[in-house]
Protein backbone atom coordinates (compact mmCIF):
# COMPACT_ATOMS: atom_id res chain seq x y z
CA UNK A 1 0.00 0.00 0.00
CA UNK A 2 2.90 2.14 0.47
CA UNK A 3 4.04 1.56 -2.87
CA UNK A 4 0.95 2.67 -4.05
CA UNK A 5 0.52 5.89 -2.49
CA UNK A 6 4.41 6.30 -3.16
CA UNK A 7 3.76 6.05 -6.65
CA UNK A 8 0.69 7.62 -6.75
CA UNK A 9 2.28 10.84 -5.52
CA UNK A 10 5.31 10.46 -8.57
CA UNK A 11 3.07 10.62 -11.06
CA UNK A 12 1.51 13.88 -9.36
CA UNK A 13 4.44 15.80 -9.77
CA UNK A 14 4.23 15.25 -13.88
CA UNK A 15 1.03 15.80 -14.55
CA UNK A 16 -0.91 12.48 -13.50
CA UNK A 17 -3.29 11.52 -11.25
CA UNK A 18 -3.37 7.83 -10.46
CA UNK A 19 -7.16 6.52 -10.63
CA UNK A 20 -6.89 2.81 -10.28
CA UNK A 21 -5.25 -0.77 -11.16
CA UNK A 22 -7.25 -3.32 -12.33
CA UNK A 23 -7.12 -6.53 -14.18
CA UNK A 24 -7.24 -6.03 -18.02
CA UNK A 25 -7.90 -8.68 -20.76
CA UNK A 26 -4.78 -9.03 -23.73
CA UNK A 27 -7.06 -7.00 -25.91
CA UNK A 28 -9.91 -6.61 -27.95
CA UNK A 29 -9.60 -6.25 -32.15
CA UNK A 30 -12.08 -5.97 -35.14
CA UNK A 31 -14.28 -9.15 -35.56
CA UNK A 32 -13.65 -10.10 -38.78
CA UNK A 33 -17.07 -10.80 -38.53
CA UNK A 34 -18.33 -7.60 -37.24
CA UNK A 35 -18.41 -5.44 -40.93
CA UNK A 36 -18.83 -1.90 -38.62
CA UNK A 37 -17.62 -1.97 -35.12
CA UNK A 38 -18.76 1.24 -33.81
CA UNK A 39 -17.61 2.15 -30.91
CA UNK A 40 -19.91 3.52 -27.84
CA UNK A 41 -18.32 7.11 -27.22
CA UNK A 42 -18.70 7.63 -31.67
CA UNK A 43 -16.09 6.33 -34.07
CA UNK A 44 -15.30 3.01 -35.18
CA UNK A 45 -12.53 0.88 -33.99
CA UNK A 46 -9.36 0.16 -35.52
CA UNK A 47 -6.18 -1.81 -34.89
CA UNK A 48 -3.93 1.13 -34.50
CA UNK A 49 -5.98 3.62 -32.64
CA UNK A 50 -4.84 3.66 -28.57
CA UNK A 51 -8.32 3.57 -27.05
CA UNK A 52 -9.48 1.55 -24.00
CA UNK A 53 -13.33 0.65 -22.54
CA UNK A 54 -14.03 1.49 -19.14
CA UNK A 55 -17.35 0.93 -17.27
CA UNK A 56 -17.31 4.33 -15.72
CA UNK A 57 -14.84 7.04 -16.57
CA UNK A 58 -16.19 9.51 -18.70
CA UNK A 59 -16.31 9.42 -22.56
CA UNK A 60 -12.73 10.86 -24.45
CA UNK A 61 -11.08 10.87 -20.90
CA UNK A 62 -7.32 10.46 -21.47
CA UNK A 63 -5.65 8.07 -19.59
CA UNK A 64 -1.80 7.28 -19.29
CA UNK A 65 -1.58 3.52 -19.30
CA UNK A 66 1.32 1.44 -17.94
CA UNK A 67 2.23 -2.33 -17.58
CA UNK A 68 2.32 -4.44 -14.26
CA UNK A 69 6.27 -3.15 -13.66
CA UNK A 70 5.49 0.49 -15.01
CA UNK A 71 8.08 0.15 -17.24
CA UNK A 72 6.49 0.88 -20.06
CA UNK A 73 3.71 3.45 -20.34
CA UNK A 74 1.57 4.78 -23.40
CA UNK A 75 -1.31 7.21 -23.76
CA UNK A 76 -5.11 6.25 -24.44
CA UNK A 77 -8.43 7.66 -24.50
CA UNK A 78 -11.48 5.99 -23.09
CA UNK A 79 -13.67 5.61 -26.13
CA UNK A 80 -15.85 2.69 -25.42
CA UNK A 81 -17.73 0.95 -22.12
CA UNK A 82 -16.79 -2.58 -20.81
CA UNK A 83 -15.90 -4.95 -20.38
CA UNK A 84 -18.84 -6.67 -19.30
CA UNK A 85 -17.68 -10.32 -18.81
CA UNK A 86 -19.16 -11.06 -15.43
CA UNK A 87 -17.21 -13.30 -12.52
CA UNK A 88 -19.83 -13.54 -10.34
CA UNK A 89 -24.12 -13.06 -10.36
CA UNK A 90 -26.67 -13.14 -7.87
CA UNK A 91 -29.72 -14.03 -9.73
CA UNK A 92 -29.60 -11.96 -13.04
CA UNK A 93 -27.66 -9.18 -11.53
CA UNK A 94 -23.15 -8.83 -11.89
CA UNK A 95 -21.74 -8.22 -8.65
CA UNK A 96 -18.37 -8.62 -10.09
CA UNK A 97 -16.41 -8.12 -13.20
CA UNK A 98 -13.43 -9.99 -14.58
CA UNK A 99 -11.49 -7.18 -15.81
CA UNK A 100 -11.56 -3.98 -15.27
CA UNK A 101 -10.32 -2.21 -18.30
CA UNK A 102 -9.75 -3.07 -21.69
CA UNK A 103 -6.75 -2.19 -23.77
CA UNK A 104 -6.97 -2.16 -27.35
CA UNK A 105 -4.88 -3.93 -30.00
CA UNK A 106 -2.30 -1.18 -29.92
CA UNK A 107 -2.33 0.16 -26.15
CA UNK A 108 -1.53 -3.93 -25.29
CA UNK A 109 1.50 -3.87 -28.07
CA UNK A 110 2.93 -0.73 -26.93
CA UNK A 111 2.97 -1.83 -23.13
CA UNK A 112 4.03 -5.41 -24.12
CA UNK A 113 0.62 -6.62 -22.36
CA UNK A 114 0.76 -10.50 -22.27
CA UNK A 115 -2.51 -11.00 -21.09
CA UNK A 116 -4.87 -11.21 -17.83
CA UNK A 117 -2.71 -8.82 -15.90
CA UNK A 118 -3.10 -6.37 -13.90
CA UNK A 119 -2.69 -2.39 -15.15
CA UNK A 120 -2.24 0.79 -13.90
CA UNK A 121 -3.63 3.78 -15.35
CA UNK A 122 -3.35 7.58 -14.98
CA UNK A 123 -6.01 10.49 -15.60
CA UNK A 124 -3.85 13.56 -17.70
CA UNK A 125 -4.29 16.60 -15.85
CA UNK A 126 -3.23 18.75 -18.30
CA UNK A 127 -2.83 18.20 -21.98
CA UNK A 128 -3.34 20.91 -24.68
CA UNK A 129 -5.46 18.46 -27.13
CA UNK A 130 -8.73 20.35 -26.31
CA UNK A 131 -10.75 17.71 -27.98
CA UNK A 132 -10.49 15.54 -25.01
CA UNK A 133 -12.05 15.62 -21.30
CA UNK A 134 -8.91 16.11 -19.02
CA UNK A 135 -8.56 14.91 -15.68
CA UNK A 136 -9.42 18.07 -12.95
CA UNK A 137 -8.40 17.18 -9.68
CA UNK A 138 -11.91 18.97 -7.82
CA UNK A 139 -13.54 16.14 -9.40
CA UNK A 140 -10.83 13.18 -9.44
CA UNK A 141 -8.74 12.97 -5.73
CA UNK A 142 -5.25 11.38 -6.20
CA UNK A 143 -4.42 7.93 -3.88
CA UNK A 144 -2.91 9.44 -0.79
CA UNK A 145 -2.43 7.34 2.23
Amino acid sequence: MAYLAAMAKYFLLFGYIFLGMGMSTQFYAIDPYNIDPHLACGGVLVDTMRVVAHRTLPCNTKLLVCNKDLSKCTKAVVKDRGPYGCKAKIGKDCISYRSEIDLSKQVSIDIDHSGFEPVYYFGIIDDDDSTTHTIHTSIYKPFVL
